[in-house]
């Protein structure tokens, strides 16, 4: 079972270490659009999940480094994202927006872990709407990205490599 340090882990010996929290919510939106992209096509739910998954590993790297406790940010401490799964998405659109906006703004700290607890709840809760479990999704994608050659953008960051070598 894929925990929040083990995620971030993987990520700083695969990716090297993140720059800057900003480059952090940054890597997340590129994930968030690919979900927005997801939900706003009507494509099945395994792959809205597995998008809504994406999100939250980045995340994970950010919430490590805020040097949050394992057990109080564990993808089971989640709260269910208590909110109509057709206003998930957005919610966490605008959390991230809001997250962006505290790193630029060198906003505390603590603040800005709210933020991601928030946007991971939302995303936990939207992925129990449709019938999954966030733990699980989690735990599948990182078998895949465990598996997956990366194309290292600097910034601690990467992009996975397809079969013609392009990044995506």
């Amino acid at each position: 079972m894929e925990t929040i340090e083990s995620i971030a882990a993987w990520q700083d010996a695969t990716f090297g270490p993140v720059q800057s929290r900003a480059r952090s919510i940054a890597r997340a939106n590129e994930e968030l659009a690919e979900l927005i992209r997801a939900w706003t096509s009507n494509e099945p739910p395994e792959k809205i999940i597995a998008e809504a998954a994406d999100v939250v590993i980045v995340l994970c790297a950010l919430a490590w480094m805020m040097r949050a406790k394992d057990e109080e940010v564990s993808l089971d401490f989640l709260g269910d994202g208590i909110i109509q799964p057709r206003h998930a998405v957005p919610a966490m659109a605008k959390c991230m927006a809001f997250a962006l906006n505290q790193v630029t703004e060198d906003i505390i700290p603590f603040s800005l872990h709210v933020t991601v607890m928030y946007i991971m709840s939302y995303a936990k809760g939207l992925v129990a709407a449709l019938g999954g479990k966030l733990q699980d999704a989690v735990d599948a994608k990182m078998v895949i990205n465990r598996a997956r050659q990366w194309k290292h953008d600097g910034t601690g960051h990467a992009y996975h490599m397809k079969e013609n070598d392009d990044a995506v």
